[in-house]
């Protein structure tokens, strides 16, 4: 298997290869190195246009789309989960017609990326990801934790990791289990917290405990969550800051009448955004509804 150091090795020798090196520069063309190396190739004047050709074909970049292809029959992926080229794993390791004994071996693939990409896979079992819920590389852990058919016994689990990183991307998957928001809502890390006022599917009650936060960012999210109850949007509106009356003016779940009162504030974006608004609804602004 080609590791990295031999790529940046390979590119190094075919950039500065000469007229001299070109038996061995069109045997390369022969062999499975990586993409930059065959884009390299593809372009070097001693390499000859039947190689180019067979590159362009058949290189890492068309093996690459082959692997990607929701055509390519489980068959074939199977036998492509051994390429040589990290990046055509990665593509079987994403693909949802990939087997899922192919995808627990590929769970083991020493590149990282074919690691996040069967991480990410909708299709992977759920035993392959509960081991890599324990991955070594963090970013593999964290594929996981975002996975929306990861089952909810690993998101438990990683809802209590030691890296806030972790918990936040939990609290981001709209798979989660509702069990889980209020655990996350009082997590002891504000950026935590933070990630269940960027979701769409934290329920109403949760954000309306989380406005209390005194950090700006996650009332500015608040704000601009739809699931946002309107009373917690009108008590904002009248506290917030400029950046926080401005989602709110924005927001489609914002009563009109608290629309109404923004129309008149201070800030220009402001009145500018809730007026638009209320035209949506087809409310004047002058004349709060009763």
């Amino acid at each position: 298997m080609v590791t990295n150091w031999d790529r940046a090795l390979l590119y190094r020798l075919v950039e500065q290869a000469s007229t001299e090196d070109a038996a061995w520069l069109n045997a390369l063309t022969h062999v499975s190195t990586c993409e930059r190396v065959e884009s390299l190739l593809t372009i070097h004047p001693n390499v000859t246009d039947e190689n180019i050709s067979r590159i362009r074909t058949s290189g890492v970049r068309a093996r690459e789309k082959h692997a990607r292809a929701k055509t390519t029959t489980p068959e074939t992926l199977t036998d492509m989960a051994g390429d040589n080229a990290s990046a055509v794993r990665a593509q079987v390791g994403i693909n949802i017609h990939t087997p899922g004994p192919v995808l627990a071996r590929l769970s083991h693939d020493p590149d990282s990326i074919v690691r996040c990409a069967v991480a990410s896979n909708s299709y992977t079992p759920a035993s392959t990801l509960e081991e890599l819920s324990t991955d070594p590389g963090v970013q593999v852990r964290l594929t996981v934790a975002s996975n929306t058919r990861t089952p909810a016994h690993i998101l438990e689990r990683l809802s209590r990791h030691h890296d806030p990183q972790i918990r936040f991307t939990v609290g981001l998957n709209l798979g989660i289990p509702l069990t889980l928001y209020p655990v996350l809502a009082d997590d002891s890390d504000a950026t935590v917290r933070s990630s269940l006022a960027l979701s769409d599917r934290t329920p109403p009650h949760i954000l309306a405990r989380l406005a209390h936060t005194e950090d700006g960012n996650t009332k500015v999210w608040i704000a601009a969550n739809r699931n946002t109850p309107g009373g917690t949007l009108t008590v904002l509106a009248q506290t917030g800051t400029v950046a926080v009356r401005l989602k709110i003016a924005e927001n489609a779940s914002t009563p009109a009448l608290t629309l109404v009162r923004l129309a008149e504030d201070e800030d220009r974006e402001v009145r500018k955004a809730a007026k638009k608004k209320l035209q949506e609804l087809g409310t004047p602004a002058h004349d709060p509804p009763p």
